[in-house]
């Protein structure tokens, strides 16, 4: 049975010395449908990393914060679920900043890779 929910945790309030589960909301929506030209991920693999904090604050850095009410930013390997552009097929693999969410829609990709290429070329799954 294909999924249709797609579950997400977005930052809910700054977090004010340690991050507290209430500083996220934990949501559940539809998967989103998919546009021409757009390819659908599914998430596999989260990388939690200490950038994730700076993020969450509102002060100016090297990337836009996270804005409230938003999923929260981070670095994701998936595979390609469903794909409406020509140049990429399903069942290839991505990595990128797609969010603490099961899914993910994209629609510019620089390149991909193949997944045995992750761990030796990009140091990270």
């Amino acid at each position: 049975m294909k999924e249709t929910i797609n579950r997400q945790w977005r930052l809910a309030s700054r977090p004010v010395g340690d991050i507290k589960e209430s500083n996220f909301e934990y949501r559940e929506e539809a998967i989103p449908s998919i546009q021409e030209g757009e390819i659908l991920v599914r998430n596999i693999y989260l990388s939690l990393d200490p950038t994730h904090r700076i993020w969450m604050t509102d002060k100016p850095q090297y990337m836009p914060p996270v804005e409230l009410r938003e999923v929260m930013r981070g670095l994701v390997l998936g595979v390609f679920e469903e794909s409406k552009n020509p140049n990429f097929q399903t069942g290839h693999m991505v990595s990128g900043v797609l969010g603490w969410q099961d899914y993910a829609l994209i629609s510019t990709l620089k390149t991909s890779v193949p997944s045995q290429n992750y761990l030796t070329l990009y140091q990270h799954p």
